[in-house]
């Protein structure tokens, strides 16, 4: 049950991993390393950009639409975490809910993404 007590997809975790081992691996396995990682710093940056427009946005629709965008580049790279709570915002906007704590946590997760990736850089070139 979703959280609107519908049946459907389940809400996922605030706390998903942050990175998706298997969808990561079989990235590493068809792109260079500078690749994957131009690829996932820039679906960090408009992670970061998509937040911002739909912090400006006031149209549910609107926001759902963003959010969609989001999910789907996220988790095309393994960005766990941000694709989850992406997924509960979606579902907030659809069902007409507030969901200011959800941006709270989207920018928390983007900030955490973005440090395990570059942790994970730094641990690759060492």
């Amino acid at each position: 049950m979703g959280s609107n007590g519908q049946p459907g997809e389940p809400d996922a975790p605030l706390d998903a991993p942050l990175v998706d081992e298997t969808t990561l691996q079989q990235l590493k396995a068809r792109l260079s390393s500078e690749d994957l990682a131009r690829f996932l710093q820039s679906a960090i940056q408009e992670a970061e950009e998509a937040l911002k427009r739909i912090q400006l946005t006031a149209s549910s629709a609107e926001i759902a639409e963003e959010a969609h965008k989001l999910k789907g580049s996220a988790g095309l790279l393994g960005l766990g975490r941000i694709s989850g709570i992406v997924s509960r915002i979606i579902r907030a906007a659809t069902d007409g809910c507030d969901f200011p704590d959800l941006l709270d946590a989207l920018g928390t997760a983007i900030s955490a993404t973005r440090e395990e990736i570059a942790r994970r850089a730094h641990r690759s070139d060492a």
